[in-house]
């Protein structure tokens, strides 16, 4: 191992190509902790709007922060996010609003899907 060592130090080429990697693993955290700062903060807000939203699958739902990350994850990868997007947009007949079981009303999902979906695409593809 030291003798890797002594070897690394003479090629100057080697140990600057090491350090361009140092810097790239540490500039790849401050991305990864800027994406899950925007994933957060959209779970947080579709907790909020989306919480007592009636969905048809019980592990996609914004009634938590794990399941609301998760989902956030499979709506950026492409996962079926229309039927989503209509379940948190759904109004009576199509719903109980007695039990609060509706979606919001027409703007909010819509600028909330497709807001979440410029930035993380954005972000992701940069």
């Amino acid at each position: 191992m030291l003798r890797l060592l002594r070897v690394v130090r003479k090629y100057t080429k080697v140990t600057s190509h090491l350090r361009m990697m140092g810097r790239a693993f540490m500039a790849l955290g401050h991305v990864l902790t800027f994406i899950f700062l925007i994933f957060f903060i959209f779970a947080v807000a579709g907790m909020n709007l989306f919480g007592r939203t009636a969905m048809s699958d019980r592990h996609s739902n914004f009634r938590s922060l794990g399941p609301s990350l998760f989902l956030l994850l499979r709506i950026t990868l492409g996962g079926n996010w229309i039927d989503l997007f209509k379940e948190c947009a759904a109004q009576p007949p199509f719903c109980d609003d007695d039990i609060g079981t509706c979606g919001q009303a027409s703007p909010v999902p819509q600028i909330f899907f497709y807001l979440f979906l410029f930035l993380s695409t954005f972000i992701l593809k940069n």
